[in-house]
């Protein structure tokens, strides 16, 4: 498959994805829930040009502790340079995460990777089923305001 042809399908997913949750463009997100992980864990303060993933058998996600990621559904990239933004309502600053990064928690099944200004916390985990195609990153913020979240990547 030529990389148009991929492209656009990774688009339509996209969309059909966005069409069926239309909760996810209003931004209301998905119920809280735990990842239990057991004891086994590793944590630390985050060093940004340190390797970091979450891989299953049929997916991963790559990339560093600063959080800039890619992903694959093998044999194909579905994004790579993701990063995320944030901007407190009525701000006009942009934080961007890699320069935000406090912390990093390692365990079996994700990462968690935390971010933290002087208004705002967020963690974002990546998650990847070990027998499935496909991974999740999730977002958590706690925050004095409503947060702005943006995400860019390139398919």
């Amino acid at each position: 498959m030529n990389y148009a042809a991929r492209r656009f399908a990774v688009d339509c997913m996209l969309a059909l994805a966005l069409l069926e949750h239309p909760a996810l463009i209003r931004g209301q997100g998905i119920p809280h829930f735990d990842l239990d992980a057991g004891d086994l864990k590793l944590s630390g303060p985050a060093e940004p040009w340190r390797f970091v993933n979450a891989v299953g058998e049929k997916a991963g996600v790559w990339g560093f502790e600063s959080g800039v990621l890619e992903g694959w559904v093998y044999p194909l990239k579905v994004f790579h340079d993701f990063s995320l933004a944030f901007q407190i309502e009525g701000s006009p600053t942009i934080y961007p995460a890699e320069h935000l990064i406090r912390s990093v928690r390692v365990r079996p099944q994700s990462v968690d990777l935390q971010y933290s200004a002087e208004r705002f916390t967020v963690t974002e985990t990546l998650f990847t089923p070990r027998h499935e195609a496909g991974f999740v990153i999730l977002l958590e913020s706690k925050s004095s305001a409503p947060l702005r979240v943006f995400v860019r990547f390139r398919p």
